[in-house]
């Protein structure tokens, strides 16, 4: 047999071996929803049920151990999405998307939400801020205590997620706020 004959082969080894990997990559990125989790940052035990649609409840017997668990859960759910608005709202897209997003960038910092969250930071309320603490603090502890590949969207733009603080859940608000109001209609920021 010649050369040329053990190409096809070798070629549908590889492709084989990439599908095989990329398989066992998108497994091991998937949260185990079914797990049962000891996390350092709760005081007493949570339950977080999950419907059929993947909609969680969340039961905890004190309002830091509620936000916790709802930052734990949003990470495990949107942790790249999470990742890519805090991005969005500090005017940091073209770190990672490219120069074609220099201009919204601009844009975004001429903004100013993420500026804006700061200020909001610094008005909190002790419990206002506790609360926020505790959320930012099951972000970090999924991101910490997670087994398993990051999402896929982490491999393709080759990043990390960064620590999630207080004014990252404050500047997402802020997004959201701008998102759903009428000034952002029609916007160009092409």
């Amino acid at each position: 047999m010649s050369r040329l004959a053990k190409i096809p082969g070798l070629i549908l080894l590889v492709l084989l071996l990439i599908a095989g990997g990329a398989i066992v990559y998108l497994r091991s990125s998937k949260p185990d929803y079914d797990a049962k989790l000891r996390t350092s940052g709760l005081q007493q035990r949570v339950e977080v049920l999950r419907d059929s649609f993947g909609v969680s409840q969340i039961w905890a017997s004190n309002d830091a151990d509620l936000y916790y668990a709802q930052g734990y859960v949003h990470a495990q759910d949107r942790l790249f999405q999470m990742e890519l608005f805090k991005r969005v709202a500090e005017g940091r897209l073209a770190e990672i998307l490219g120069p074609d997003l220099v201009k919204t960038d601009r844009f975004m910092r001429t903004l100013g939400l993420f500026r804006a969250a700061a200020a909001a930071e610094r008005t909190l309320s002790p419990e206002g801020r506790r609360l926020n603490e505790a959320y930012a603090a099951g972000v970090n502890a999924y991101v910490r205590e997670r087994t398993g590949a990051l999402p896929p969207e982490f491999l393709v733009l080759n990043i990390k997620p960064e620590a999630w603080t207080v004014r990252n859940t404050l500047a997402i608000e802020k997004i959201m706020a701008f998102d759903l109001s009428p000034y952002g209609n029609g916007l160009d920021l092409q």
